[in-house]
């Protein structure tokens, strides 16, 4: 319920009818779609549809720059090693991306899951922890920062691909 609430699908054209048949498909054939045509999918109506109810609600003070960091914690159930360096690589990019905005007044929110003392080296003045938050909060703050860096994660990735073209988004390649 929170999820389609999230997206406003509760009362949507988009609602499921549960009389209908679903085919099926693999998803690598969806991923090869989209990836291959990505810039005709993000203009779909249905792409645009969910980007303005994503974006209905902007936890933000607008009077600063927000950037948004995501940091994908590597899990015991991983199976992708690669991930295990996204911290170290957050923290070097965090730096750059700081110097570039100068004298502006400026947060930078780290969402990720874990204790705040396993981010001790991310701790500034300047910085607010969005630790074991929601989705649904989650994928906001990252859709409405002003600068946000994805983590090698399909979630801040997907939000890299619906943010607002103001949005400036950094990114470390990965597989996507």
């Amino acid at each position: 319920d929170n999820k389609e609430a999230f997206i406003n699908l509760k009362e949507s054209k988009y609602k499921h009818n549960n009389e209908k048949n679903i085919n099926t498909i693999d998803n690598s054939e969806i991923y090869n779609l989209v990836e291959s045509n990505i810039d005709a999918c993000l203009e779909t109506d249905t792409l645009k549809y969910f980007r303005k109810r994503l974006t209905s609600y902007n936890p933000y003070s607008k009077d600063i720059l927000n950037i948004a960091v995501h940091i994908r914690i590597f899990n015991s159930h991983d199976s992708r090693e690669y991930s295990k360096s996204d911290p170290f690589k957050c923290e070097k990019a965090i730096k750059e991306i700081v110097k570039t905005v100068n004298n502006t007044n400026y947060k930078i929110h780290i969402y990720s899951q874990g204790e705040e003392r396993n981010f001790h080296r991310f701790k500034t003045p300047n910085t607010i922890f969005h630790l074991n938050k929601s989705i649904e909060d989650t994928f906001s703050g990252f859709l409405h920062s002003d600068i946000l860096l994805i983590a090698s994660s399909s979630l801040s990735y997907i939000a890299g691909l619906l943010a607002d073209s103001n949005t400036n988004v950094y990114y470390f390649p990965f597989w996507h």
